[in-house]
């Protein structure tokens, strides 16, 4: 009798106090909103400009130093013309001989446009033309090729990046 007892009371515990330990569907997505509103309240918003400056930089980079060891793998010049809002990648072929170098129509160029909030400021309307070592073409006049500067903008910002293109093909970030 007292072991009936004591199995009522005890199931009458449990029942009484929730019985069973745990959560509910209902209340585990209630948690969960609570929580990720929570999130989205403290956690503050990305500055895209410098996503973008900083991608645009990056690609432009990578751009032209594939475009030089291209040139050096691939015994053809290759160029890369900047524009203000998108620069193109070319492979060049000199295919009499003469020494000049067009763009070769087997191999597609490839057109790069900058994020809308980004500009090429200094060094737009410049090619920038690797020859089979790496190096950059000398001018027409035979002179050697002067230092390439190339500056992005981020117009929402105003900040500015800056680079450096050498004769010896390095490229520099300032």
């Amino acid at each position: 009798m007292a072991i009936e007892f004591l199995r009522r009371r005890k199931s009458h515990f449990l029942h009484k106090w929730g019985g069973e330990s745990g959560m509910t569907l209902a209340e585990l997505l209630v948690a969960i909103g609570i929580i990720s509103v929570a999130a989205a309240i403290a956690i503050p918003q990305v500055n895209s400009s410098i996503i973008n400056l900083s991608s645009a930089k990056d690609g432009l980079l990578a751009d032209i130093r594939l475009a030089r060891g291209n040139a050096t793998g691939r015994g053809a010049h290759f160029r890369v013309t900047l524009g203000a809002n998108s620069y193109v990648t070319q492979r060049l072929q000199d295919g009499d001989g003469d020494g000049i170098w067009d763009p070769n129509g087997s191999f597609p160029s490839q057109t790069v446009e900058l994020p809308s909030t980004i500009t090429i400021t200094e060094g737009a309307g410049k090619e920038i033309e690797f020859d089979t070592r790496g190096l950059l073409i000398s001018q027409p006049n035979g002179d050697p090729p002067p230092v390439i500067e190339i500056a992005l903008k981020d117009s929402k910002d105003n900040r500015i990046i800056e680079m450096s293109v050498f004769p010896s093909g390095q490229i520099i970030e300032e």
